[in-house]
């Protein structure tokens, strides 16, 4: 099963964004009828979100390993998992100059998208209907959160991630007093380097450079370059995510909002994962007795590794055996 090799996959979204990303399936569905290809009955679907400035290849690792830990189980189901890059990221399309590149909110949409795109909604009001679950990776979690607020789908399993970072409501209006100073100036040209070992250099350095004791393996900032890179003529390396989305945010939510959200999840019938790292983003513990208390997960647990636990070699295959257990569990 490891042995899965993902396919390729572009979303045209109804307002014109293109979504690129890769799909791993445990199952060929040339070999399945449409009926039962379809039957949210028989099958896992999962869409995964990755984190700021990273892409769908954060999931290399994880994917094939999760499909191998469900598989292995008795009467395991099949699992279809779809991971996008968001817009801006990765290989997937810029946002328009005069569209929203830097309000978390407007990603909610993308998710709703990628999932009709998929057919993965309820088409004809189906009492047997399941919606899917979501895999979000620190700002990919953020938005999977402020999704199932609104859509509550049917898992949500949150990598070193808390939701939506907060500012304080003083706060608010120097953050988009900044982003319109920046807007102005326009879109800011793609990153370059000198070459690829520059960059993948440059990549495990900047993980480094965030709080706590966070890194980033070679290996998985192999993947994250390489992906979301190209190479020019002259052997420089230039990077394809859009500039924007390092601005400052038009809109941000206080405390108290994200603890709504929080509980409109819990209220739900959402099941709820929340996979922490040890060398990972340092959450205050009030923070995490905040989700503890308001979000109610199922699961939460401190895992080895740092940021991107769930991408690098040395941790992948625990955090995919840990949403596993809780796949599967969740689903009886």
């Amino acid at each position: 099963m490891d042995s899965i090799i993902p396919e390729d996959i572009v979303l045209n979204c109804e307002d014109g964004i293109r979504l690129v990303g890769q799909r791993f399936r445990n199952f060929d569905p040339s070999h399945e009828s449409q009926k039962v290809q379809t039957s949210p009955l028989r099958t896992i679907r999962i869409l995964g979100w990755h984190g700021w400035l990273d892409n769908c290849r954060s999931f290399g690792r994880l994917g094939p390993s999760l499909l191998a830990s469900i598989s292995s189980s008795p009467d395991a189901p099949r699992v279809d998992l779809v991971v996008l890059d968001f817009p801006g990221h990765g290989k997937s399309s810029h946002k328009s100059l005069d569209g929203a590149s830097t309000i978390l909110m407007d990603l909610v949409y993308y998710v709703h998208d990628a999932i009709h795109q998929l057919h993965w909604h309820d088409e004809k009001g189906d009492d047997a209907y399941v919606p899917p679950a979501l895999i979000g990776h620190s700002m990919g979690g953020a938005v999977s959160l402020l999704y199932a607020s609104a859509f509550p789908t049917s898992m949500l399993i949150l990598l070193d991630s808390l939701g939506p970072h907060t500012k304080k409501a003083a706060d608010v209006v120097s953050s988009f007093q900044k982003h319109v100073q920046q807007r102005l100036k326009g879109k800011p040209p793609s990153s370059t380097y000198p070459n690829l070992e520059n960059a993948i250099a440059t990549r495990c350095a900047t993980a480094k450079a965030f709080p706590g004791n966070q890194y980033i393996s070679q290996e998985t900032a192999i993947e994250l370059v390489t992906w979301a890179s190209s190479i020019l003529p002259d052997g420089k390396l230039q990077f394809h995510h859009d500039q924007r989305v390092k601005w400052a945010s038009m809109l941000s939510l206080t405390d108290e909002q994200v603890h709504q959200l929080y509980q409109d999840v819990a209220a739900s019938n959402t099941k709820t994962c929340l996979l922490l790292a040890k060398d990972g983003m340092p959450f205050p513990q009030a923070a995490i007795a905040n989700v503890k208390e308001l979000l109610k997960p199922a699961v939460c647990e401190t895992l080895p590794g740092s940021h991107h636990f769930h991408a690098d070699p040395d941790t992948s295959q625990g955090v995919a055996n840990q949403i596993a257990t809780f796949l599967l569990h969740a689903c009886n």
